[in-house]
């Protein structure tokens, strides 16, 4: 794991370690992955939102809905699924005129695409 600047420590964005239980099993996310450069912004940027989404999406995938997965990872952060889903919007929004490609293209978890 690599090593955490003290004035960037992600325990300062997770405010309590969520926990998700679904048919008695208890689910966490892991964020020993996340990249600093989040960390960084103050963890609101929608591109730092987006990569915690991405990590418990491939953590969580085929365990939890996509809802389910979105409101573990908005207990976690201490934020709204709303926030989370603005964020994804944006991103898809900025990415679709800048690559000129449609937002169904450019968005990076389509509500349509529950899992499992």
């Amino acid at each position: 794991m690599p090593s955490t600047p003290p004035d960037h420590q992600p325990a300062s964005f997770v405010t309590q370690p969520a926990v998700f239980l679904k048919n008695g099993i208890a689910y966490r996310l892991d964020l020993s992955t996340l990249s600093l450069k989040g960390w960084a912004c103050g963890g609101t940027s929608s591109w730092f939102l987006q990569e915690v989404i991405g990590i418990a999406r491939e953590q969580l995938s085929g365990k939890l809905t996509r809802t389910e997965v979105l409101q573990l990872t908005a207990e976690t952060l201490d934020l709204r699924i709303a926030e989370l889903e603005d964020a994804m919007s944006w991103n898809a929004q900025y990415t679709s005129l800048h690559d000129g490609c449609s937002m169904r293209e450019a968005h990076f978890w389509l509500p349509e695409h529950e899992m499992p």
